[in-house]
């Protein structure tokens, strides 16, 4: 099975999903960047704010990421990622994805790009496609 991600803002590779919590109230449509720098994979709080995923509504992380500077982060627990490719369509289960709250601790600070990290992407193959797509084949 394989998902495409298009070439897209600043040079990064972005496949449109949905996601979905029996702890959200409505399916959230999020654009992620695939990022193997990432451990987590991550709602931006942009997309949070655009989803109306409320970060108060979620218990905090033990840890604060970022590159640079230190974020707050909640858990969305049981998570269902449906990749919705030009290719394939793929549901993947995650326990948790996490959720940027810079709004919680940092409010001068704001992030754009949800990223799908390392938890998901260890069970895929990468590579490119003509340097315009990534191609993630599930192993």
């Amino acid at each position: 099975m394989q998902i495409e991600a298009k070439r897209g803002i600043g040079g990064l590779f972005y496949t449109p999903t949905l996601l979905s919590s029996p702890f959200l109230d409505e399916i959230a449509s999020i654009n992620f960047a695939i990022d193997t720098g990432a451990t987590m994979t991550t709602i931006s709080d942009f997309d949070a704010l655009n989803n109306n995923i409320i970060c108060t509504h979620f218990e905090p992380t033990a840890r604060t990421i970022g590159a640079g500077t230190s974020l707050a982060t909640r858990k969305i627990r049981d998570c269902k990622i449906a990749f919705l490719s030009s290719i394939h369509s793929r549901i993947e289960k995650l326990n948790h994805v996490d959720v940027l709250c810079s709004f919680d601790s940092k409010p001068e600070v704001f992030t754009s790009t949800s990223v799908i990290g390392l938890d998901l992407l260890l069970n895929y193959r990468i590579y490119w496609k003509d340097n315009i797509a990534m191609i993630l084949e599930r192993t």
